[in-house]
């Protein structure tokens, strides 16, 4: 049976907090993950690395959208750096929408890792800071573990997420820059 949002999210705040160090979580829905995801972005103070089939909205939108950008907006030198396997509907994804809306796009690096490389792996994780993450040992399944303030396979898997960055395309997510009618701009 898995446990109540509110207790998983206690679990997880726990976790990251320090308070149950060493300890490893699972974590198995789209809303498990999003608590996960959250509380990673919270932690994070620098830099976080995303490797993820097509950045599913179920996932990566709403709060964890306001999460990863309240992370940017609170640390000057923070970096989102985004790789996908599928480029498939990133035109209208609310995530980079969001980031747009707040001016944070330039923040952030989205790149496609080539099919050939995608043989070469079957996982997806996100990384913060070399230290804090969720890794999906099967891209194909929501599974996923859970640790944080672990630096040694965090660094190992940022380390991987750097290789692939190096062999991916630049992907854009620029949204067209938009003026509203009450805008403090003059030019007459």
């Amino acid at each position: 049976m898995e446990p109540s949002m509110s207790s998983y999210s206690h679990f997880i705040d726990q976790l990251a907090g320090g308070e149950l160090a060493g300890k490893v979580a699972v974590n198995r829905t789209t809303e498990h993950a999003s608590v996960v995801l959250k509380a990673i972005f919270r932690k994070a103070r620098h830099h976080v690395c995303i490797l993820s089939s097509r950045l599913d909205e179920a996932v990566y939108v709403w709060e964890v959208g306001e999460t990863a950008a309240g992370f940017l907006l609170e640390n000057e030198d923070g970096k989102l750096d985004i790789l996908i396997e599928q480029d498939v509907g990133l035109e209208n994804h609310k995530f980079f929408d969001e980031m747009a809306r707040l001016g944070l796009l330039e923040r952030v690096t989205v790149g496609k890792v080539s099919a050939n490389a995608q043989k070469a792996y079957t996982f997806n994780f996100v990384v913060a800071d070399r230290e804090h993450f969720r890794f999906e040992k099967d891209r194909g399944a929501l599974e996923a573990i859970v640790q944080f303030s672990n630096s040694k396979s965090g660094a190992a898997l940022e380390d991987i997420f750097q290789q692939l960055q190096s062999a991916s395309d630049p992907v854009s997510v620029a949204r067209p820059i938009t003026f509203r009618a009450s805008s403090p701009l003059s030019f007459g």
